[in-house]
């Protein structure tokens, strides 16, 4: 995917075989491309631009999922609930045995909740069939983090999360490397590479010389572009 802003020289590149870093030292630019790619505007937003594929051109609206600060990672984006259910309930049923089981398990449980209902005075049934999607919704099924984890643990384990939901929007951090030293955003970088998924990190300070998982864009404080 190339981003394509009307006041850049050059377009931006955003696939999985680096990790792209818009550095824009310019605070005010650095704003106005931040709430730009985060309102999905396209053409419309505060610095115009628009995404293509080769030729085609993408609706702006669907193709990042903001992470706009690292301290609240969303867990609970509906871009990853599909991808993991639909993988879950793929993987039970190539498992002929683990399905034989879970089918029977949830059988027993209506079974034993229809019992309890019978102190009521009328009559009583489950009117919805059982559904792995719905059971892996209702019961809050996600990644397990604990709130003292390092910043990079929680951070790696999102990435695999986004990689076990084949996630199809490329994931945009904002200032990123202001929460990890060194080591972790080196981390960072080869976890992202190796599950294979479309990172943009939109940063506002000078960085350290390119490193060879990235590939770097930098407009400085007096606009001059530096692909």
């Amino acid at each position: 995917m190339k981003v394509c802003f009307s006041g850049f020289g050059s377009p931006i590149v955003v696939d999985n075989a680096a990790v792209s870093v818009l550095e824009v030292q310019n605070r005010a630019l650095f704003t106005r491309v931040c709430w730009s790619l985060a309102s999905g505007l396209g053409l419309d937003a505060i610095e115009p631009y628009s995404l293509w594929d080769d030729d085609a051109e993408l609706k702006a609206a669907a193709q990042f999922l903001v992470v706009a600060s690292p301290l609240a990672l969303p867990w609970d984006d509906k871009a990853f609930s599909g991808g993991l259910s639909a993988r879950f309930e793929r993987m039970v049923l190539e498992d002929e045995a683990a399905r034989r089981e879970i089918e029977e398990a949830f059988a027993i449980l209506q079974s034993r909740l229809s019992r309890v209902a019978l102190g009521f005075d009328s009559d009583y049934a489950f009117g919805i069939d059982w559904e792995l999607k719905r059971y892996l919704r209702t019961y809050g099924f996600g990644v397990e983090i604990a709130d003292d984890e390092p910043l990079i643990d929680k951070l790696i384990k999102f990435l695999m999360m986004a990689r076990d939901a084949s996630l199809k929007k490329a994931l945009l951090f904002v200032n990123l490397k202001l929460f990890l030293t060194e080591n972790e955003f080196d981390l960072f970088l080869e976890q992202a590479l190796f599950s294979r998924l479309s990172v943009l990190l939109v940063e506002n300070v000078c960085d350290t010389p390119l490193r060879p998982q990235e590939r770097k864009y930098i407009i400085d404080q007096d606009l001059l572009e530096s692909w």
